[in-house]
């Protein structure tokens, strides 16, 4: 594995585009399933991050297009509140220490 860099606010860190690669695995059956695309983070009325995801998500060899909206919202110390385009509560980001698995 490679070397981590602390990122002490994480907001800052994350604002504009960004390449996607994601693994997705259904915990119940096993399968695997992949995501490709872009993320875009732009200002959020109000403070914070507007998150846009577009790309292509493969599940069972079968690809499909895919897109989401989340809210990046300030946490403590740099930290980010991570909701869903509705309001729900989704998880938190902290990359304090240069790295951040989410269950």
């Amino acid at each position: 594995m490679g070397e981590f860099w602390p990122v002490p606010d994480a907001l800052a860190y994350l604002k504009g585009g960004w390449r996607v690669t994601r693994s997705v695995r259904d915990l119940a059956g096993g399968d695997l399933g992949r995501f490709e695309g872009t993320t875009l983070f732009g200002p959020l009325e109000g403070g914070g991050l507007l998150h846009r995801e577009s790309g292509t998500f493969t599940w069972r060899g079968v690809p499909r297009p895919a897109e989401r909206t989340l809210r990046f919202l300030p946490g403590p110390g740099g930290t980010v509140d991570v909701r869903f385009a509705d309001g729900r509560p989704f998880h938190c980001l902290d990359l304090s220490t240069g790295r951040h698995v989410a269950d």
